[in-house]
């Protein structure tokens, strides 16, 4: 089924479903544990037809874990040094300090079901 909302924004790509599920989808693309990957790459290759599935140990890092509302990735790491300009930080935000106020606005969720599955609308 084609998306209205896509059609009329014009996106090159089809909208993803994000659902929490206690089925994992079969065929559905998955990490592998304690192997670090990105989301993103997911969510992109979900947008081309592909359905992906996570679960606690699949996220592919801890930020992953707490964006997919699956607990809270940052517990006993120093996020914010990670995403500041710190030693070995990303650099998103200047100081540790603003990147601590920034964490603070996005509390984690840890929903009950098993699985986050991303799927393609189409």
């Amino acid at each position: 089924m084609e998306s209205v909302i896509a059609r009329e924004l014009k996106l090159r790509h089809q909208p993803v479903a994000v659902l929490f599920t206690d089925e994992r989808p079969k065929a559905a693309a998955q990490f592998k544990e304690k192997k670090w990957a990105c989301v993103m790459s997911m969510l992109s290759a979900s947008a081309r037809g592909i359905t992906a599935v996570f679960d606690r140990k699949t996220t592919g890092c801890f930020g992953g874990l707490t964006g997919l509302c699956l607990g809270d990735g940052s517990k006993g790491r120093n996020l914010a040094a990670f995403l500041s300009a710190g030693r070995g930080g990303l650099g998103y935000f200047k100081t540790k300090e603003v990147a601590k106020a920034h964490l603070g606005l996005h509390p984690s969720q840890d929903v009950p079901q098993k699985y986050v599955v991303f799927k393609p609308t189409r």
